[in-house]
């Protein structure tokens, strides 16, 4: 599809296939696996945030890769499209891993850009778009005039902001969260794939969405066309755990081997920064620096982070997913929340 300058495309939205509507989540719709008491806990969490003022639109759990409970506010049900916002970048990042499966894109490539081709751009690798080390230099401030405005708000294309970007640090040595660096891996992505929206849909569709059961989700494009990997994806409670469960996984889910097991294990490791270690392939770590980012959950958790207060916290030693879904300005207790539900879990489990 061409793009004239003077005549910008209108956004795309991009809608997942439906799957089998009779089988058991996460293949399908069916939910037999609901406990009682993990149900009643996750309605007493969403009652007290929402009589909180917190306004938790969903909450759901996972374990063992079953449904086990989920909860949603007034005018939600299991089926509403919720928008994700920087939960997207995992997702993005789980395109490029799905690129990466079928050898269409390497990890440690550089030379993404023809317009990097005759400076220190050049050198930047993948990976390192993917563990925000790429030293590029980027205002994720949001105010007016500032780059992460400008990108999402105003710009005719979302990646054309970061393009222009100067590297300012060390590559691969200092970790700055760039809402610009996911835009750019989806350029990368899309220029890939052949510069076509069409493409790109039947991609997302074909490699992740509907061998995951994902039902529900729109990820919308800026007017160039090219999808806004670091925020505009928006799906149910369901389909972000379903998300979740490919990582969970290893990577697999529906008997779909999705992503590649090492994929996944490369997505959830430390980075090499000098700074911030904790955040992988666009996946916040709760391991990696001198402290855990959330000390009362397992070391081994990582989650999909956006604003409002989205998560979907995966926690491989004890094979849960949580996933809450809301729209919260200040403080919100998600890992108290995901605390009492995690001992509950493990209470009866014993």
């Amino acid at each position: 599809m061409r793009v004239d300058n003077d005549t910008p495309l209108p956004p795309i939205k991009i809608r997942s296939a439906h799957s089998n509507q009779d089988a058991p989540w996460p293949a399908g719709v069916n939910t037999p696996d609901v406990s009682s008491k993990i149900q009643l806990l996750a309605q007493t969490i969403l009652q007290q945030d929402n009589s909180s003022g917190l306004n938790t639109r969903a909450l759901v759990v996972i374990k063992d890769g079953k449904l086990i409970a989920e909860s949603y506010g007034q005018r939600v049900t299991s089926s509403t499209p919720l928008l994700g916002w920087s939960m997207a970048k995992s997702v993005t990042a789980m395109l490029v891993g799905a690129m990466n499966k079928m050898h269409l894109i390497q990890l440690n490539q550089n030379g993404l850009f023809t317009q990097w081709q005759d400076d220190d751009r050049a050198n930047i690798q993948l990976n390192q778009l993917l563990t925000m080390t790429s030293g590029l230099g980027f205002d994720e401030t949001y105010a007016p005039g500032s780059d992460a405005t400008h990108m999402l708000f105003t710009a005719q294309s979302a990646s054309d902001v970061a393009m222009q970007s100067k590297v300012q640090e060390n590559i691969g040595q200092h970790f700055y969260y760039s809402s610009g660096t996911t835009n750019l891996l989806m350029r990368l992505i899309h220029q890939t794939l052949g510069n076509s929206p069409t493409s790109d849909q039947l991609f997302l569709s074909q490699k992740i969405l509907t061998p995951a059961g994902i039902q529900t989700a729109v990820f919308e494009t800026d007017s160039s066309g090219v999808l806004v990997g670091s925020s505009y994806l928006y799906a149910s409670a369901r389909d972000w755990a379903r998300f979740g469960l490919i990582m969970l996984q290893n990577g697999r889910i529906n008997n779909n081997q999705v992503l590649s097991s090492k994929w996944v294990t490369k997505a959830t490791q430390p980075n090499s920064s000098e700074n911030e270690k904790a955040y992988g392939y666009q996946f916040w770590l709760n391991r990696g620096d001198a402290t855990l980012r959330w000390p009362e959950l397992p070391e081994d958790a990582y989650a999909m982070l956006g604003n409002r207060k989205q998560s979907v916290m995966v926690i491989p030693s004890e094979n849960v997913i949580f996933v809450r879904l809301g729209w919260t300005s200040g403080e919100y207790p998600m890992v108290d929340n995901y605390r009492k539900l995690l001992d509950k879990i493990q209470t009866m489990a014993n």
